[in-house]
């Protein structure tokens, strides 16, 4: 994994007190919730559920993890509208196994236009495009879907000159991350295709950190070396529970549309481990988490990482997508194989709230509950989701073990 900056982050004190069954006090508009028919419902909970296991093939205990669910889980579903036959069936079997294709779409259709305007002090932008090398012609139907679905542009390049191409993707890229992530693709992932998604997110804590109580403290690293680092500290309404041996604090971004859930295993044990507990019963941990007024003693990190997940995506089932069986006939009507799956992904947190960026692009080739008084105190390996409270879905996630 490439990563080019490892977290700023040392430890997290969390005093609870005045637990009550009161929802967090916010001083704005109540965000809006999505609202889901079943379909949609067992469409969310598998992309938890697919992203959960991610996270365990991404993780190394000598380093630090960012990367966004919900992008790679977009760009992929974008795909799956191109696949037919038994590559569609192991596609839908890895994204969503209890629900159908037209659910994901309608799931991530209406994801696509609420999420952005759920929060007024939460900026999130998703974008979506669709590029091919001119001399291919594209299925319409397929076309239609991702721009009715997903809001997708088409774009023609030129594969021949595959340098200008990638300028294009990623000037794109750019665009719709407002910045964050410059650069997804090289100039040898492009192919004849490059399905893409782009994911932005901005958000100011619901009661701000003042920067004058920032002080240094001791992180204890995996290696169970320390290292001093910058802790942000102040008050703020959040959540808070022992899940098992985990203590877990979520805190609000804005209206409360938004949350940071901060999961910290005891003494001695690895953040995959403890997100692995929550895989296990996923609906037990808003279930126990209990609203609190929050003393936080939180470091600030920024992270950045850029990595291939094809090779993650066929362990988990997706096969013929990548070889002679490829059913893509969807794209265009000679069909297609995938060859790469590329991510990129940015994460900061800090006084102000969090700043977080993650694109996606598949490329391919036609074929031929807390007690009273509790306290947490995250001064080791811990791992993160920024979450969507009313669906619950992983925007981003990962974990910190060093400095």
């Amino acid at each position: 994994m490439d990563m080019k900056h490892f977290a700023m982050l040392a430890a997290v004190a969390v005093a609870i007190a005045g637990c009550s069954d009161d929802g967090p006090k916010t001083k704005n508009t109540p965000p809006v919730r999505v609202q889901m028919s079943a379909g949609e419902a067992a469409s969310a909970a598998s992309a938890n559920a697919l992203a959960y296991r991610t996270f365990d093939k991404l993780y190394k205990q000598s380093e630090n993890v960012a990367f966004s669910p919900l992008s790679a889980q977009m760009a992929l579903a974008m795909t799956a509208n191109g696949a037919t036959g038994e590559t569609l069936d192991e596609m839908l079997a890895v994204l969503c196994p209890d629900a159908s294709l037209a659910d994901l779409n309608s799931l991530y259709g209406k994801l696509y236009n609420t999420l952005p305007v759920t929060d007024k002090r939460t900026r999130v932008a998703m974008a979506n495009s669709f590029w091919h090398d001119n001399a291919v012609v594209p299925n319409s139907g397929f076309c239609a879907t991702l721009s009715d679905d997903y809001g997708a542009i088409v774009r023609a390049y030129d594969v021949k000159n595959k340098s200008a191409a990638a300028d294009a993707v990623n000037g794109w890229v750019k665009n719709a991350t407002n910045g964050v992530v410059p650069e997804l693709v090289d100039a040898d992932q492009i192919k004849s295709f490059v399905i893409a998604n782009a994911l932005y997110f901005k958000s100011e804590w619901t009661e701000k950190f003042d920067m004058k109580d920032t002080k240094n403290d001791m992180f204890t690293n995996s290696d169970f070396s320390t290292s001093s680092v910058p802790f942000m500290n102040g008050e703020m309404d959040g959540r808070y529970t022992e899940f098992g041996t985990t203590e877990i604090a979520e805190l609000p971004f804005g209206n409360g549309a938004y949350t940071i859930t901060l999961v910290l295993p005891e003494r001695g044990c690895m953040p995959d481990k403890a997100l692995a507990e929550i895989a296990a019963d996923p609906g037990a941990l808003d279930a126990t988490l209990k609203n609190c007024e929050v003393r936080v003693k939180m470091p600030r990190f920024k992270l950045e990482t850029r990595m291939q997940l094809q090779e993650v995506y066929k362990a988990f089932g997706i096969e013929r997508a990548f070889d002679s069986r490829a059913q893509l006939t969807g794209i265009c009507v000679a069909g297609a194989t995938l060859s790469c799956i590329v991510h990129a992904c940015s994460v900061e947190v800090n006084e102000d709230g969090a700043e977080a960026a993650a694109a996606t692009a598949t490329g391919g080739d036609l074929a031929v509950v807390g007690p009273m008084g509790a306290s947490i105190e995250i001064d080791r390996p811990f791992a993160y989701m920024i979450r969507e409270a009313s669906t619950g879905v992983i925007l981003f996630m990962g974990a910190i073990n060093k400095f």
